[in-house]
């Protein structure tokens, strides 16, 4: 006889953005539920819940919950999230070619 355990689907969010999904199976159940069933996409949901990667490959959550339900992030919505970044600080060539410009400034040259 075959035996069948039913797992649970947990996610934790942040500003509804999905941050974290985790199972039953592997963790507490500190998390909202948001679904349940059999088989490895219920018992290890961090690498198979959802078709794509909670994050994009910088850094931005994927996954939204909305109502209850997860649902992809639209591509306007990743955006903004990328346009909130502070910018990036300069390189060291960059700072290095400023200093030697001023540098070259100061002397007349």
């Amino acid at each position: 006889m075959e035996y069948k355990i039913k797992y649970f689907a947990y996610v934790k969010t942040e500003n509804q953005k999905i941050v974290d999904v985790f199972s039953s199976e592997t963790e507490s159940t500190e998390g909202i539920l948001i679904d349940s069933g059999y088989g490895d996409k219920y018992a290890h949901a961090q690498g198979n819940y959802f078709p794509k990667p909670i994050y994009t490959e910088d850094g931005i959550p994927r996954y939204k919950l909305v109502d209850g339900k997860p649902m992809e992030r639209t591509e306007a919505e990743i955006q903004a999230d990328r346009d909130s970044f502070p910018p990036a600080p300069p390189s060291q060539e960059d700072r290095l070619a400023a200093l030697e410009s001023a540098v070259l400034a100061m002397m007349g040259v």
